[in-house]
């Protein structure tokens, strides 16, 4: 099994430039040079050995320059989870917004909040950690069929005019949901359709946006209302 210590040499570099008559700016290399010569040469771990015998062949020292220590201590084996359990064992949650957020967005398999998570609180609210399920294969057929043309739901270049229920002429990038609007070009004078929805069409993927760039495609998500109600 291997443990990991993680030691801290604290030195002045300052007064290490001032011992061994190095200018300043050198002192902090020549630190990290001495110490790395020490664990490559075995001096480490012999000091380690020569008091405590029973650690003999057992110790394996690296050095790690300022802001690197954290990857000899995965390289070493620590984990992500480690880390979450050691932040979490050091936070507060007196409000239990952990177990808010859980009430709120858990949805097994999909959105998924450790008992651990780790927060970050404000005095408006907090962000917690949360777990987020992405399928690999993605979700665009299924978002392709759902706005299919047809039965109200059409694409459109941007800037094509329409008519809306309350007497606007707009183009669709500038309809919103709840909108009314016919196509006056292809609809009957009672043939309008309630929008659901306005969407970018970059090379078959949709995504929600408004108020799109002149040159592009856009596919209006509607319910069939061929009533006129």
């Amino acid at each position: 099994m291997k443990f990991t210590a993680l030691v801290t040499f604290d030195i002045d570099t300052a007064d290490w430039a001032s011992e061994f008559d190095l200018a300043p700016a050198e002192a902090a290399a020549d630190v990290a040079d001495v110490l790395t010569r020490a664990a490559s040469d075995g001096g480490i771990a012999q000091a380690i050995t020569k008091e405590w015998p029973m650690m003999r062949d057992a110790a394996t020292v690296t050095v790690s320059p300022p802001g690197k220590a954290l990857d000899a201590l995965i390289d070493g084996g620590l984990t992500f989870s480690d880390c979450v359990k050691a932040f979490a064992a050091r936070q507060d949650d007196p409000n239990d917004v952990v177990g808010a957020a859980r009430d709120q967005y858990q949805d097994e398999g999909s959105v998924e909040i450790d008992d651990n998570a780790i927060i970050s609180d404000s005095d408006e609210g907090a962000y917690v950690m949360a777990w987020v399920w992405v399928d690999k294969d993605g979700d665009e057929d299924d978002d392709e069929d759902e706005h299919e043309d047809g039965d109200g739901c059409a694409s459109y270049d941007t800037g094509y005019q329409v008519l809306t229920r309350d007497g606007r002429t707009v183009g669709v990038e500038d309809l919103r949901e709840g909108d009314e609007y016919r196509d006056p070009a292809t609809d009957g004078e009672d043939q309008w359709y309630p929008v659901t929805g306005i969407y970018l069409v970059p090379d078959g993927v949709t995504v929600d946006v408004y108020q799109v760039a002149s040159s592009q495609t856009v596919h209006v998500a509607s319910s069939d209302d061929s009533d006129g109600k």
